[in-house]
């Protein structure tokens, strides 16, 4: 029996044909695995601001809900002051709870010497924050629009958040 021995390769041709097809996989492959990523940050981004705004809402809207008077201190540009509520603390004593944007993070006071606490993370910072009292005949509410940025990315997203809470035996 005879073995028929194959000295024969690739020509130049194959070997092209063989490395564009390898190249192109690559690209496609490597643009995939950008594009992916490129979404889940983007997905990570709005997931953070979303969560901040839920977090700072919801304790600016109980407090709100809570308070038997609000005054508001206007402010410059879209920052807009102070909100200084009137409310009882748990053992029924009068207090003061205040809102207000202190190094581009929303913090709140209670008492009016107790420390800021932030309620938004440090990675989101606070471009715009506005307060408008609403009066009624039927009683008192507080307008709050508030802008909340993603400090960390190439390209990171705003978004723009609105509540409305009517104050204590006003409705």
């Amino acid at each position: 029996m005879m073995i028929k021995k194959w000295n024969r390769g690739l020509s130049l041709v194959e070997t092209l044909v063989y490395l564009a097809v390898v190249v192109s996989t690559s690209i496609l492959v490597v643009n995939l695995l950008l594009i992916i990523v490129g979404s889940f940050n983007a997905f990570r981004y709005n997931r953070n601001i979303g969560s901040a705004a839920t977090t700072a809402l919801s304790r600016l809207a109980r407090e709100i809900r809570l308070a038997n008077r609000a005054t508001i201190n206007e402010g410059f540009g879209s920052i807009g002051g102070v909100l200084t509520l009137e409310t009882v603390d748990v053992a029924g004593q009068p207090t003061l709870v205040e809102f207000r944007v202190l190094a581009d993070n929303l913090v709140v006071r209670e008492s009016s010497t107790g420390p800021w606490e932030p309620l938004v993370p440090d990675y989101i910072s606070i471009p715009g924050l506005t307060f408008k009292k609403i009066t009624t005949p039927v009683g008192e509410a507080v307008k709050t629009e508030i802008t909340l940025a993603e400090t960390r990315g190439p390209n990171p997203p705003t978004a723009k958040f609105y509540i409305t809470a009517g104050l204590r035996n006003s409705y």
